[in-house]
């Protein structure tokens, strides 16, 4: 995996997307007679208290602002998806990736 570099969002990041995208698809594929689904949630800029201190300031400032809603998102906003996943409500889901991304393609 590649790591975080100025100016290149690591949910942007090919050397990161790729892989996840891979693995995703080879599982949901080889979906055994145990059930299991495979599925994968592509979160964009995320707000979090860890933020301020993995990034220089000026970056922090800017966090988000290249969505269509000019922020990142609250966490409280991408646990939905993560809630869906786990009900009943989605057995007939697999493969699948869901952008939680503020308007941005996932991949």
């Amino acid at each position: 995996m590649a790591s975080w570099q100025e100016g290149v969002a690591p949910w942007r990041n090919p050397h990161r997307r790729r892989p996840t995208v891979s693995i995703r698809n080879r599982r949901a594929q080889a979906r055994d007679e145990t059930g299991v689904r495979v599925n994968a949630v592509a979160p964009g800029p995320a707000w979090t208290s860890l933020i301020p201190s993995t990034m220089p300031q000026e970056s922090v400032k800017k966090f988000g602002a290249d969505t269509v809603f000019e922020r990142a998102a609250q966490p409280v906003e991408i646990a939905p998806v993560f809630v869906f996943l786990a009900f009943n409500e989605s057995r007939y889901v697999s493969g699948e990736v869901y952008g939680v991304t503020g308007g941005k393609m996932p991949y």
